[in-house]
């Protein structure tokens, strides 16, 4: 793949820069949503100056690195990192009250706002591609990844996603590699971040070869000891929704990381997208 460019695309960061100047809380569809977006007043920064956090400054340093880098942006679809945009709050996440699934489903929300630019239409077979999505993401843009998941040029990276369709070609990265001397702490998020800048310097060393990548990661990561092994097992007894909305319901002044504390004295298992998710759906019934 002699000099083939590398294009990099990621997610984008929650944090951000400057002030929202529209948020999902009164939008009822996503048509509305670009209306709303196109007008409000606002300054506008490159994509890569907006978003911020300790995610955000490993993408930077992808950027140093990367011929091209594309966002992933709820708010806007897939961009350039030089793109001007923006502050907004809208995300595929449940834990947030700007998720769109209030608005319609992630997919479908996706496959529309990428309609003009889309990870499909970027694609060719000349360069390296290289993709990092959280699971919440990669279900969002599913019938836009799946078109190109499986071609020997795309690598991705994912702390967690779990989908059939993509897991065979999930490149073997881990969270033992916070304890690898070439990545250095972090999480699981800032450690795949962390991936895409190695594989961007390293990938040509195996020839571009998914195999070949596969096999250093598992080689220098079978020995690390995993951080979380000493845990022990949640025996919490799980309950349904119900349940779980009836505490936060019988407790309308405490904060939703007490709502936890109290769910989690009385042995109750709640994890915490769906605790987010219905703590939301109360606040927005109310």
């Amino acid at each position: 793949m002699e000099n083939s460019k590398i294009k990099v695309i990621v997610t984008c960061a929650n944090s951000k820069n400057l002030s929202s100047v529209v948020d999902l809380q009164n939008i009822k569809s996503l048509e509305e949503w670009k209306s709303q977006l196109e007008s409000s007043p606002g300054e506008k920064l490159p994509a890569i100056d907006l978003y911020k956090g300790g995610y955000w400054n490993n993408i930077k340093k992808i950027n140093q690195v990367a011929d091209e880098l594309y966002i992933i942006s709820t708010g806007y679809g897939l961009i350039k990192s030089t793109s001007p945009i923006k502050s907004y709050q809208a995300t595929f996440s449940q834990s947030s009250q700007n998720c769109v699934s209030f608005i319609c489903n992630p997919k479908k929300w996706w496959d529309e706002i990428s309609l003009n630019q889309n990870i499909t239409s970027i694609y060719n077979e000349d360069d390296i591609f290289i993709i990092y999505t959280s699971f919440i993401y990669s279900k969002a843009i599913f019938n836009d990844l799946i078109n190109i998941i499986d071609k020997p040029n795309v690598f991705f990276i994912s702390p967690d996603t779990n989908i059939k369709q993509f897991n065979p070609y999930k490149l073997a990265t881990n969270i033992r590699l916070i304890y690898h001397p070439e990545f250095k702490g972090g999480n699981a998020t800032n450690i795949s971040s962390k991936c895409v800048e190695w594989l961007i310097k390293n990938g040509e060393k195996f020839g571009w070869d998914r195999d070949k990548i596969n096999d250093w990661f598992i080689k220098e990561t079978k020995n690390l000891p995993h951080p979380y092994e000493n845990r022990q097992l949640n025996k919490n007894k799980k309950v349904g929704d119900e349940v779980i909305l009836s505490y936060i319901s019988k407790y309308p002044n405490k904060s939703l990381k007490q709502v936890i504390g109290i769910l989690n004295s009385e042995g109750i298992a709640c994890g915490t997208n769906r605790i987010n998710r219905l703590y939301n759906k109360n606040a927005r019934s109310n």
